[in-house]
């Protein structure tokens, strides 16, 4: 039971309260000062008509709304970034993760990513986007508990990863196949995703848990 007579226990209550308002304060002054830096950078780069870094500045825009909460100036930033970039693999697939992530409109997201297709000729980061896509896609079928198609994605994503090994860039996913897993779903081509991921160097928390899920799924095909 509390000692403190009822004024000191306001005197600190308002001592508190007036230490969180001022980090608050400085912290949203540091926060407009940040997105005060992309919007000089999105005016510069449009009048400079330098669309690479344009593309990038539009993707962190719509990153830091996000972070922020605020959703809608979000999906306008990756409006206005697809339609400066129609042609863009991750921009498609930048609408398709919002629509999925932050508004779990799951059939949406599913008529976004039909749009992301592997050119004839892929730039070098589309391999990526489209194995994220087939991720995404998959996780997609899960929520709306739609399991064959789901296997029919995890097949496609065993293969085409086989396949493009070489080509992709950045880190792995296993988030879609540890959901297959625990639904003991497409366990075959769960097993195929996993070994070819082995081939490839990954941080130290990826490797990890490739091993224990490679060992996870190995367990439970050698039971049947």
């Amino acid at each position: 039971m509390s000692t403190k007579k009822p004024e000191d226990k306001n005197r600190y209550f308002a001592k508190r309260n007036d230490l969180y308002n001022r980090y608050l304060l400085r912290g949203m002054r540091i926060l407009r000062k940040a997105e005060g830096v992309l919007l000089e950078d999105y005016a510069k780069y449009q009048a400079e008509e330098d669309l690479e870094s344009l593309d990038f500045t539009l993707s962190s825009l719509a990153v830091f709304q996000l972070m922020l909460g605020r959703n809608p100036k979000a999906e306008a930033y990756l409006r206005e970034r697809e339609d400066t970039f129609p042609d863009s693999l991750d921009a498609k697939l930048a609408i398709a993760r919002y629509l999925e992530d932050y508004l779990r409109d799951y059939r949406s997201t599913l008529r976004k990513l039909r749009e992301v297709r592997l050119p004839k000729n892929p730039a070098r980061g589309d391999f990526d986007s489209y194995y994220n896509a087939l991720n995404l896609k998959g996780v997609a079928f899960l929520h709306l508990r739609q399991p064959q198609k789901a296997e029919k994605v995890m097949a496609e994503l065993a293969e085409y990863t086989e396949a493009n090994l070489s080509n992709m860039l950045f880190f792995f996913d296993l988030h879609f196949v540890e959901l297959m897993i625990e639904r003991k779903l497409g366990l075959q081509d769960c097993r195929a995703y996993l070994t070819t991921l082995r081939r490839r160097k990954q941080v130290v928390h990826d490797q990890k848990k490739t091993i224990s899920l490679l060992r996870r799924v190995n367990r439970m095909l050698d039971k049947k």
